[in-house]
Protein backbone atom coordinates (compact mmCIF):
# COMPACT_ATOMS: atom_id res chain seq x y z
CA UNK A 1 0.00 0.00 0.00
CA UNK A 2 0.96 3.49 -0.78
CA UNK A 3 0.17 6.64 1.01
CA UNK A 4 -0.80 9.44 -1.93
CA UNK A 5 -2.45 12.60 -1.87
CA UNK A 6 -4.44 13.35 -5.02
CA UNK A 7 -5.73 16.26 -6.44
CA UNK A 8 -8.58 15.80 -9.02
CA UNK A 9 -12.07 16.32 -9.43
CA UNK A 10 -15.64 14.51 -8.60
CA UNK A 11 -16.66 12.15 -10.98
CA UNK A 12 -20.23 12.70 -9.72
CA UNK A 13 -22.26 14.24 -7.05
CA UNK A 14 -21.41 12.89 -4.04
CA UNK A 15 -24.79 11.60 -2.15
CA UNK A 16 -25.69 10.65 1.14
CA UNK A 17 -26.59 6.85 1.97
CA UNK A 18 -26.95 4.75 5.33
CA UNK A 19 -26.15 1.48 6.48
CA UNK A 20 -28.38 -1.22 8.07
CA UNK A 21 -27.07 -0.12 11.06
CA UNK A 22 -27.43 3.53 10.99
CA UNK A 23 -23.59 4.71 9.38
CA UNK A 24 -24.05 7.65 7.34
CA UNK A 25 -21.50 7.71 4.30
CA UNK A 26 -20.54 8.14 1.14
CA UNK A 27 -19.12 6.58 -1.88
CA UNK A 28 -17.10 8.92 -4.23
CA UNK A 29 -15.04 8.92 -7.08
CA UNK A 30 -11.80 11.57 -7.42
CA UNK A 31 -10.34 11.57 -11.49
CA UNK A 32 -7.39 13.40 -12.32
CA UNK A 33 -5.39 13.25 -15.36
CA UNK A 34 -1.35 12.22 -15.60
CA UNK A 35 0.01 13.95 -18.85
CA UNK A 36 3.82 12.22 -19.79
CA UNK A 37 5.71 11.70 -22.79
CA UNK A 38 6.05 8.20 -24.27
CA UNK A 39 9.78 6.84 -25.04
CA UNK A 40 10.03 8.86 -28.79
CA UNK A 41 8.49 11.46 -27.11
CA UNK A 42 5.25 12.09 -28.19
CA UNK A 43 2.58 12.97 -25.61
CA UNK A 44 -0.23 11.16 -24.05
CA UNK A 45 -2.71 11.51 -21.46
CA UNK A 46 -3.57 8.87 -18.43
CA UNK A 47 -7.25 9.28 -16.68
CA UNK A 48 -6.98 7.82 -13.42
CA UNK A 49 -10.00 6.95 -11.54
CA UNK A 50 -9.40 6.67 -7.31
CA UNK A 51 -12.54 5.67 -5.38
CA UNK A 52 -13.44 6.37 -1.67
CA UNK A 53 -15.76 6.14 0.73
CA UNK A 54 -16.27 8.94 4.09
CA UNK A 55 -18.06 8.36 6.61
CA UNK A 56 -19.93 10.04 9.52
CA UNK A 57 -19.71 13.89 9.38
CA UNK A 58 -17.25 13.51 6.91
CA UNK A 59 -19.81 12.50 4.25
CA UNK A 60 -21.93 15.24 5.33
CA UNK A 61 -18.74 17.52 4.80
CA UNK A 62 -18.24 16.36 1.11
CA UNK A 63 -22.17 15.69 0.29
CA UNK A 64 -22.47 20.01 1.64
CA UNK A 65 -19.86 21.24 0.16
CA UNK A 66 -18.87 19.62 -3.09
CA UNK A 67 -20.69 18.34 -6.72
CA UNK A 68 -19.84 16.90 -9.54
CA UNK A 69 -16.37 18.71 -11.00
CA UNK A 70 -15.68 20.56 -7.97
CA UNK A 71 -12.03 20.11 -7.21
CA UNK A 72 -10.56 18.21 -4.35
CA UNK A 73 -7.07 17.31 -2.62
CA UNK A 74 -7.81 14.06 -0.86
CA UNK A 75 -4.87 12.18 1.11
CA UNK A 76 -5.10 8.25 1.69
CA UNK A 77 -3.59 5.12 1.30
CA UNK A 78 -4.09 3.70 -2.39
CA UNK A 79 -5.17 0.18 -2.44
CA UNK A 80 -6.39 -2.51 -4.86
CA UNK A 81 -9.97 -3.81 -4.58
CA UNK A 82 -10.99 -7.16 -5.92
CA UNK A 83 -14.57 -7.52 -6.88
CA UNK A 84 -17.18 -9.46 -9.36
CA UNK A 85 -18.81 -7.19 -11.36
CA UNK A 86 -22.54 -7.32 -11.94
CA UNK A 87 -22.00 -9.23 -15.19
CA UNK A 88 -20.13 -11.83 -13.30
CA UNK A 89 -16.42 -10.62 -14.51
CA UNK A 90 -13.44 -10.90 -11.86
CA UNK A 91 -12.25 -6.97 -12.13
CA UNK A 92 -10.58 -4.72 -9.42
CA UNK A 93 -10.33 -1.13 -8.83
CA UNK A 94 -8.17 0.91 -7.27
CA UNK A 95 -9.28 2.46 -3.71
CA UNK A 96 -8.41 5.38 -1.13
CA UNK A 97 -8.60 3.78 2.35
CA UNK A 98 -7.56 5.62 5.94
CA UNK A 99 -8.03 9.59 4.78
CA UNK A 100 -6.23 11.40 6.77
CA UNK A 101 -7.02 15.11 4.22
CA UNK A 102 -9.91 16.40 2.31
CA UNK A 103 -9.56 20.15 0.98
CA UNK A 104 -12.45 21.04 -1.06
CA UNK A 105 -10.92 23.71 -3.64
CA UNK A 106 -14.67 24.35 -5.53
CA UNK A 107 -17.41 24.70 -3.02
CA UNK A 108 -20.91 23.78 -4.29
CA UNK A 109 -22.36 26.72 -2.22
CA UNK A 110 -21.79 29.90 -3.86
CA UNK A 111 -21.96 31.86 -0.77
CA UNK A 112 -18.31 30.08 0.37
CA UNK A 113 -15.46 31.69 -1.71
CA UNK A 114 -12.53 29.35 -1.56
CA UNK A 115 -9.41 31.43 -0.83
CA UNK A 116 -6.24 30.01 1.13
CA UNK A 117 -7.06 32.00 4.26
CA UNK A 118 -10.49 31.09 4.36
CA UNK A 119 -10.48 27.66 6.25
CA UNK A 120 -11.64 27.03 9.93
CA UNK A 121 -11.04 23.90 11.77
CA UNK A 122 -13.11 21.49 10.52
CA UNK A 123 -14.25 17.74 11.74
CA UNK A 124 -11.52 15.07 11.70
CA UNK A 125 -8.99 17.13 10.57
CA UNK A 126 -11.13 17.98 7.72
CA UNK A 127 -10.75 22.13 6.55
CA UNK A 128 -14.03 23.24 7.49
CA UNK A 129 -14.65 26.36 4.47
CA UNK A 130 -15.17 30.09 6.06
CA UNK A 131 -18.43 31.73 5.79
CA UNK A 132 -17.86 35.65 4.48
CA UNK A 133 -20.00 36.86 7.57
CA UNK A 134 -16.80 37.36 8.87
CA UNK A 135 -15.94 34.57 10.94
CA UNK A 136 -12.15 34.17 12.28
CA UNK A 137 -9.47 32.57 10.22
CA UNK A 138 -7.82 29.85 11.22
CA UNK A 139 -3.63 29.91 11.62
CA UNK A 140 -3.66 33.62 12.03
CA UNK A 141 0.31 34.68 12.07
CA UNK A 142 1.89 36.87 14.34
CA UNK A 143 3.29 39.56 12.86
CA UNK A 144 5.83 41.24 15.15
CA UNK A 145 7.35 37.95 16.32
CA UNK A 146 11.27 38.13 17.28
CA UNK A 147 13.70 35.77 17.42
CA UNK A 148 16.31 35.35 19.51
CA UNK A 149 18.92 33.63 17.87
CA UNK A 150 22.06 33.69 20.76
CA UNK A 151 23.41 30.58 21.10
CA UNK A 152 23.29 30.60 24.88
CA UNK A 153 19.12 31.04 24.77
CA UNK A 154 18.81 27.98 22.02
CA UNK A 155 16.36 25.44 23.80
CA UNK A 156 18.99 21.96 22.68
Amino acid sequence: MFKLTICGRLSDNPNLNQSANGTIYTLACVVYNQRDKDTLGNKKELVWYINFSLFGQRAEYLCKYAKKGSRIIIDGTLAQEDYVSKDGQKTSRLVLKDISTLEIIDYANSDIQATPNNTTAGVGGFAKPKQENGATQANEIKQNTEIDNEEENLPF
